[in-house]
């Protein structure tokens, strides 16, 4: 079902079929001045990610407004904070370097993070949490640490836009 928004929403699909069948739709993207799509971060984890991307890379030829010098109608909205942070300094996540099962699993500020799949690798590892909501991570921890949430100590954020924020 559809969430209850309170502004206009346009659904059109939930796969990577639904972008190639615009119709009503694709009218808008071309005759908007500045047209935007935005992606959420769970299409990483969808089956037919690969194909969406491609399709969203071929959306940006035919309507050529979507991306133009001095604007990126393309967006990506991470589910995490400070995800597109860490994408801006480098940090990508990947599967496991190591053929070692690792025996410590330090969870700073890992709040929304399921650490199952680590436990496939390392059975029993030791489990440091530190944070602080307490959130699912934490139920996994042998030994939990306070943290400062961020709107308590003074710092620069990167937001879900990437722009930087000072607190």
């Amino acid at each position: 079902p559809l969430p209850d928004l309170n502004y206009e929403v346009e659904h059109i699909g939930n796969d990577a079929s639904s972008l190639s069948n615009l119709k009503e739709f694709g009218k808008i993207l071309k005759n908007a001045e500045r047209p935007m799509i935005i992606v959420g971060s769970g299409v990483l984890r969808h089956t037919d990610s690969a194909a969406i991307f491609h399709r969203i890379q071929e959306l940006t030829k035919m309507y050529p407004k979507l991306v133009q010098p001095d604007w990126n109608g393309i967006n990506f909205l991470h589910m995490g904070a400070s995800h597109t942070g860490a994408l801006d300094i480098g940090f990508h996540p990947t599967t496991m370097s190591s053929k070692k099962a690792p025996s410590l699993l330090y969870l700073l500020g890992a709040d929304d993070f399921d650490p199952t799949n680590f436990f496939n690798a390392a059975p029993n590892p030791f489990v440091i949490y530190q944070g602080h909501h307490g959130d699912n991570a934490a139920h996994y921890a042998d030994v939990i640490l306070p943290a400062a949430a961020y709107t308590e100590k003074s710092g620069i954020y990167v937001n879900t836009e990437g722009r930087a924020q000072y607190g």
